[in-house]
């Protein structure tokens, strides 16, 4: 746990949004089953994640998947500002 070794409690944050490395995870789950105050910093931080979570999430427009699926079915070919005869590895 690098530094935060001998205070595992600095790690709640971390832990709590899936952060820490494989090792430091473990050792933080094993302090975890014996804090009580940990436990329940994590809890409340993982509420407040998914709260702003929900909040941050945008719904795409109702016309993105029309839009998508014709876009789709055009031909594909150089866009318009690519000079004729230019070879198409150039604008790929």
């Amino acid at each position: 746990m690098n530094d935060d070794l001998h205070d595992p409690h600095a790690l709640a944050g971390a832990h709590a949004a899936h952060a820490l490395p494989y090792v430091e995870r473990l050792l933080f789950e094993d302090h975890l089953r014996e804090c009580p105050g940990c436990e329940a910093e994590v809890r409340r931080l993982r509420e407040t994640l998914a709260a702003l979570a929900d909040a941050a999430a945008v719904p795409p427009p109702a016309t993105l998947r029309a839009r998508l699926l014709t876009a789709a079915t055009l031909p594909s070919g150089p866009p318009a500002d690519v000079p004729a005869g230019c070879p198409a590895e150039a604008w790929r």
